[in-house]
């Protein structure tokens, strides 16, 4: 009898983990409606061609994948109240700062994709990569940024300055963010409809596990 209670709990308590994952990456769609209505009417191949509308878009996407960063950070704490309220707590904490980030990230990774591409069609292949370094490190940087915002109490610039420093000095973490994208990208291609669900959420999860160590580092070291 004790052994079949103790199943069903734990049943139950993987279904409520299962809807929570859920409805955060429900939520964050949800938080992401003209980037879904770019992605169904305009495509993800006409990116390149309709680039500042792309990056228009995205705008709302920082307060929405830190909300999600928070809710995953509070799951593996075992401190979550609910998804809808952890979302929403997540969501609003700091938002005009979360909205600036993302804003000066979104026009850094403009001028840098635009030095990109027209230095390389004039010819000077050598600055013009240095340009994509740039552009692809500022995209690296992604995780740190709101990783930081959704936890951590801090300025615009400091929050900059700690994301570019972790971001070198803990490569492993770094790499591990990449791997965990990439394995993402994998999962939907190989089921598209399956992933959907899942993957904003999963791939907070995981960014959220593998920096556990950092964040307490960075917490001693204060």
């Amino acid at each position: 009898m004790l052994n079949e209670l103790f199943s069903v709990e734990r049943i139950y308590g993987f279904c409520e983990k299962v809807c929570y994952f859920l409805i955060v990456n429900a939520l964050f769609w949800l938080s992401n409606i003209p980037l879904i209505c770019f992605l169904v009417f305009v495509g993800i191949k006409q990116i390149p061609t309709y680039l500042p509308l792309f990056m228009i878009t995205l705008l709302p996407v920082p307060p929405a994948f830190s909300a999600v960063l928070y809710c995953m950070g509070r799951q593996l704490r075992g401190t979550e109240v609910g998804a809808f309220r952890d979302y929403r707590k997540g969501y609003r904490n700091d938002i005009l700062l979360k909205l600036k980030l993302g804003t000066v990230q979104l026009f850094a990774l403009f001028v840098l994709w635009t030095n990109t591409k027209y230095l390389s069609e004039y010819g000077l292949s050598l600055i013009s990569m240095l340009f994509f370094v740039g552009f692809i490190f500022t995209i690296i940087l992604t995780p740190n940024l709101y990783l930081l915002a959704s936890r951590y109490e801090m300025k615009f610039l400091d929050i900059v300055r700690v994301a570019v420093i972790i971001t070198i000095t803990h490569p492993v973490c770094t790499l591990g963010y990449i791997a965990a994208f990439g394995f993402m990208l994998m999962l939907f291609e190989l089921s598209a409809g399956t992933t959907v669900l899942f993957m904003i959420s999963g791939y907070g999860f995981l960014v959220a596990f593998m920096s556990r160590s950092m964040l307490k580092f960075l917490e001693k070291s204060q």
